[in-house]
């Protein structure tokens, strides 16, 4: 009889079900769709050049902070655990991230000058500052960073770039320990390093250049940081951006940041027009405090497993 010919089909094994009635049907819909999400990234993995982490970086960072020559390049092979998509992996292919040593005065010099083209005369600008304002904005920017991320009170630091293939810088990022009373940042100077304030790790000064933009140039860079952040031996990181910048609000949730507090009566500087030409201005803002467990693995419930 037909039931008696019935033979099972030729993708089954002893763990998959037959069915009788219907010996050549496909597989279901569902069992697709679980093949399709788990085996994707680990066909993916040797090919994914910002995804995964590179063994040798966590123990040299844990040994000796971060080498003077902490140079990521994305072409090297990576192992560890997923945590960025394949388009952000594909787009930002060929940028390398390096560590800007305080003591090299020129290149300091230049990231400074980078931030101030692309976060001050971009996203935080009304109107175009003459030569002379911008090299004085650079000035003012060269001394942050090196109190930011200098050794003289002796709380760890990093200041990250992004370098396209020519070598030109098309990102940065830095990441520091802050001092909080509370909810609000401290001065950092020694009289408040002394003192019994809070130490958070605080990531800070992230820009990419316009022509970067939409690579994944940020988001490697974060991630970089955070792994900077788990060198020292922390399990979180926070942020202050501002509510009105909503690109990088985005990038923040999708990196797996959320919101713990808001601070309404902020005050931070703007460019903004003034007659002819353009002038720095105090402005009132929002800003918007998110931190990020970096105890937890990205992906899909958790396991480090696809984009997030």
């Amino acid at each position: 009889t037909h039931h008696m010919r019935a033979r099972a089909p030729p993708f089954s094994t002893s763990k998959m079900p037959v069915f009788p009635s219907t010996p050549h049907r496909r597989p279901d819909a569902l069992r697709v769709l679980i093949i399709t999400v788990f085996a994707a990234p680990v066909f993916s993995f040797a090919h994914s050049p910002c995804a995964l982490r590179h063994p040798s970086y966590a123990s040299r960072a844990v040994a000796c902070a971060l080498p003077h020559s902490c140079v990521r390049e994305a072409g090297r092979p990576w192992h560890g655990v997923f945590d960025l998509g394949m388009a952000a992996s594909t787009a930002s292919r060929g940028i390398v991230i390096e560590k800007v040593e305080i003591s090299d005065a020129a290149k300091l010099k230049s990231t400074a000058a980078f931030f101030v083209g692309a976060f001050w005369q971009d996203y935080k600008s009304e109107a175009q500052l003459s030569p002379l304002k911008l090299a004085k904005l650079a000035g003012e920017q060269l001394v942050d960073m090196r109190m930011r991320y200098g050794t003289s009170l002796g709380l760890p630091s990093a200041l990250l770039v992004a370098r396209s293939e020519d070598g030109e810088i098309v990102g940065c990022a830095g990441v520091e320990v802050g001092l909080f009373s509370g909810q609000k940042l401290m001065p950092k100077n020694r009289e408040n390093a002394g003192s019994n304030l809070d130490r958070r790790a605080v990531l800070a000064n992230v820009a990419v250049s316009p022509e970067a933009r939409g690579r994944g140039v940020a988001r490697k860079l974060c991630v970089e940081c955070e792994e900077v952040v788990k060198s020292w031996g922390n399990t979180e990181m926070l942020l202050l951006v501002e509510s009105e910048n909503t690109p990088a609000l985005a990038l923040y949730r999708k990196l797996g940041y959320k919101e713990v507090w808001r601070d309404t009566e902020a005050k931070a500087a703007k460019v903004v027009p003034n007659g002819a030409t353009a002038a720095l201005q105090n402005v009132q803002v929002t800003l918007v405090a998110m931190r990020k467990d970096l105890t937890r693995k990205p992906g899909l419930f958790g396991l480090g497993i696809g984009p997030l």
